[in-house]
């Protein structure tokens, strides 16, 4: 609103005088506006060229200038013109006149609302979705810890470092025009760790189905307390546990523990124990050639599986060969020829049996020859006697 006031005694009283309206960039959209006096209008006081009839010693006209929802924010110039027509001069041009629109007062929103975090867990930042140009913005109450506030731009991000019950929060945008404002509720949760099937019985020589831990967010590593049985393994960026147990091993507690950013933890307890398995067992090579009369090499077995008790072979072994009861070693000196034959061998424990597969091949003995005579000396043209080779090893073909 505008108020002039026009004082001066030239004016006459009879004639109306003119005011001109003039915006510089043409009539702003959705801006209305109304003159008034409290002397005579006329020539339409909504228009850019009313008239008013001075009372011949000063007038007083009001322009009140009104936008709408569809005036877009910005600076529009524009001059008031008077022009007396009782001889009393001018025109007189107003300078310096603007009409500023701000864009209203701000909307603000939140997509997603309500919201659930877990401690130790970094948010995707929350930015709000505004009309009108916010210059500031405030919360209440204050955020749980290790969330922030933007008061510039109202986004909200952080690491949650502790549980906090649903909440409903206000946040407030704030420009010259006014204020708006929008609700959002946030929970934040304590993490949790747990693997399913606890207590755990294994056997030795068996190799486990992994176990993966089911946790709520996103651990950064993890820990255990007490150090697992030999042979299971756990893996500190994953939590899983895996593995062959090679020892018995009583029940045991194992605390395992998630860590998250900002110091928050998640912990939870399995229990592992580790009973004898049957033997497991193999030979490496599972097939052998040996050539008869001449002692092997022990051939001994693999057992990765729980310690065998005995040991049996079926059927017998090749003649001069025998099987360790107690050990599963092969051994002895072959003494017949025998074509590739398939044996099983067998171990025994408490818990049950392994058994494998071998196959074992008795060649002949090599030819091993010699002259008991290592030089002779011959005349040229006399028939020499024979000289025979002594064989020693098996018979040369």
């Amino acid at each position: 609103t505008i108020t002039v006031t026009e004082g001066s005694t030239a004016f006459g009283t009879t004639s109306a005088d003119d005011i001109l309206l003039t915006w510089a960039s043409g009539t702003p959209t959705g801006v209305t506006w109304l003159f008034s006096s409290s002397q005579t209008m006329g020539g339409g006081v909504t228009t850019t060229t009313p008239t008013f009839t001075p009372n011949g010693s000063s007038t007083t006209i009001t322009f009140t200038v009104t936008t709408s929802n569809s005036t877009p924010a910005g600076t529009y110039p524009f001059t008031l013109q008077f022009t007396d027509n009782n001889g009393g001069g001018g025109p007189w041009t107003s300078s310096g006149l603007d009409l500023t629109v701000d864009g209203g007062v701000p909307t603000i929103s939140y997509i997603g609302s309500p919201f659930t975090y877990y401690a130790g867990q970094t948010i995707s930042s929350l930015t709000p979705t505004v009309t009108n140009s916010p210059t500031s913005y405030s919360i209440s109450p204050a955020l749980p810890a290790g969330l922030s506030f933007s008061t510039s731009t109202g986004v909200i991000s952080g690491t949650p470092t502790a549980s906090s019950s649903a909440t409903t929060y206000t946040i407030t945008a704030t420009n010259a025009s006014g204020s708006g404002n929008t609700t959002v509720n946030i929970a934040v949760l304590s993490p949790t760790i747990g693997y399913a099937g606890s207590p755990y019985t294994y056997l030795t020589g068996v190799t486990i189905s992994s176990l993966t831990p089911i946790v709520t967010g996103s651990p950064s590593s993890y820990s255990i307390g007490t150090a697992l049985p030999a042979g299971l393994s756990f893996n500190t960026s994953t939590g899983i546990i895996s593995g062959t147990p090679t020892t018995t091993s009583a029940a045991t507690n194992y605390a395992i523990t998630a860590n998250y950013l900002a110091g928050v933890t998640a912990s939870t307890t399995i229990n592992i124990k580790v009973n004898l398995g049957p033997p497991n067992i193999s030979y490496t090579p599972a097939t052998m050639s040996y050539p008869s009369g001449t002692a092997i090499g022990t051939w001994s077995p693999v057992n990765i599986g729980g310690a065998a008790a005995s040991w049996s072979v079926s059927p017998g072994l090749p003649a001069g060969l025998s099987l360790n009861a107690s050990t599963g070693d092969i051994t002895g000196t072959p003494t017949t020829l025998s074509s590739a034959t398939t044996y099983t061998v067998t171990a025994t424990n408490v818990a049950g049996s392994g058994s494998t597969s071998i196959t074992i091949t008795i060649l002949p003995a090599p030819p091993v020859t010699s002259y008991t005579q290592s030089s002779n000396t011959y005349t040229v043209g006399n028939a020499i006697r024979s000289w025979a080779p002594v064989n020693t090893g098996g018979a040369a073909t």
